[in-house]
């Protein structure tokens, strides 16, 4: 254990030497999959086995970025270029890590730095690819977050959790990245996944415009309508291409033929890893303490003589009392306030009558004066007598509408009045 010029006592490879199975606490620098620890380092590696070979990484950070940099240096020469499923697999994986671990502050470039040579991308293609694609996500973390909350929302049912990484990263390369890409490579990336996967992303990215909509309405809170509008605009012009690779997707996920229809490999059992410990010191447990209760104590037959004193002074007091309250002196008991005469019913009657007369006690509205008539003196110029006589020529006229309205409604009724008396005359004689 020795204190670094980069701060705080930490283990280094340059102060003590480091296990190949020691593994920083916060899983920072864990090892990923494709790479194996080796137990003997060879002198010379093939051009054919030099990227199965394990990294031994310092917990140190300056540390493992100075021998990640020599590392990558001394191996640039014989480096090949990543395939398409390794790249999205380096993609998804620095993504998922800079959302986890990330220092506060840390950069996308300085977090690239120190993380691409642990995951061996030295071709300066590959390295300028996924670090434009950690850029690019951590710039527009919300607007990808958002289509694929949409997303998952409505592919619930054909989706996995655990692939969220690889839609965010396809997400960000088709959404800004597709014109440069051109639709030769981005299908390329997406072939070397599995169909399942990728049908239900193309078709919701490109040809269902359901989860485009109700992204949409999230990226508008955000971001400039002529923005988005170009991003859609964008997406558009591939649709044609998508449909043609759609319909062979579904063909390999759905297809009668089972000779084209993409079958998953079957799931390979690996046991765990147990260390088993040299420690066989036995440990005897003690025997557990059984709780004995005492007996309980033996009660004598017949009374103890306190008790009987006891007795006997109550008896005592007893007989006191009652030569005490038969003298007729303090029986039966008085109490003199009783005895007083008092007035407090009179005193309360005249209480409640107050208090019944101030309720109904009526309280007359004092009105306010009458305004005093106005002054003004009206002119009887043409204009005026005018107005008053269109006003009175229209009261008239519609008073005459009125009465011809009742009139032309009014009827004379004696003839019905007439047939009615003679039915019921001779409606009578019947009976």
């Amino acid at each position: 254990m020795g204190k670094t010029g980069h701060g705080g006592y930490v283990l280094c490879s340059h102060h003590l030497p480091v296990l190949t199975d020691v593994i920083k606490a916060e899983g920072r620098y864990t090892p990923i999959s494709r790479l194996r620890h080796r137990k003997t380092a060879p002198k010379d590696l093939g051009p054919a086995n030099w990227r199965k070979s394990t990294i031994k990484v310092s917990p140190c950070d300056h540390c493992a970025a100075n021998d990640a940099a020599v590392r990558a240096k001394a191996w640039r020469g014989k480096a090949r270029s990543f395939s398409p499923g390794e790249l999205i697999e380096a993609c998804t994986k620095i993504v998922g890590s800079y959302e986890k671990q990330a220092a506060p502050g840390e950069t996308p470039d300085a977090y690239a730095e120190v993380f691409l040579p642990l995951y061996n991308v030295v071709h300066p293609y590959d390295i300028v690819l996924i670090k434009q694609v950690l850029f690019g996500y951590c710039r527009y973390h919300w607007l990808i977050n958002s289509f694929i909350k949409h997303f998952y929302t409505v592919k619930a049912t054909m989706l996995s959790q655990g692939d969220s990484l690889l839609y965010k990263v396809l997400v960000y390369l088709a959404v800004f990245r597709l014109d440069e890409l051109n639709w030769r490579e981005f299908r390329r990336l997406c072939s070397s996944q599995i169909p399942v996967k990728i049908l239900p992303f193309v078709q919701a990215i490109f040809l269902e415009e359901l989860t485009i909509r109700y992204s949409k309405d999230d990226w508008l809170k955000i971001y400039d309508c002529m923005f988005v509008n170009d991003l859609l605009r964008g997406l558009g012009l591939f649709r044609e291409e998508a449909q043609v690779y759609t319909e062979k997707l579904a063909e390999a996920v759905y297809g009668p033929d089972p000779g084209l229809r993409y079958i998953p490999p079957p799931t390979t059992i690996i046991p765990f890893t147990l260390s088993i410990s040299n420690y066989t010191h036995i440990v005897e447990e003690p025997e557990p303490y059984i709780y004995k209760a005492k007996p309980a104590p033996l009660w004598d037959k017949g009374r103890t003589l306190e008790m009987k004193r006891v007795s006997q002074v109550f008896k005592l007091n007893r007989t006191l009392l009652k030569e005490k309250y038969s003298d007729p002196r303090y029986q039966p008991f008085r109490i003199r306030s009783l005895e007083r005469p008092t007035n407090l019913e009179t005193i309360r009657e005249e209480v409640e009558l107050a208090k019944r007369a101030k309720d109904c006690d009526y309280i007359v509205a004092k009105s306010m004066p009458l305004p005093n008539l106005p002054d003004i003196e009206v002119k009887l110029t043409t204009a005026a007598v005018l107005r008053e006589h269109s006003r009175f020529q229209k009261i008239i006229t519609s008073d005459k509408e009125k009465l011809q309205n009742l009139e032309r409604e009014l009827r004379d009724d004696a003839h019905m009045k007439t047939y009615e008396f003679f039915r019921m005359k001779c409606e009578s004689k019947k009976n």
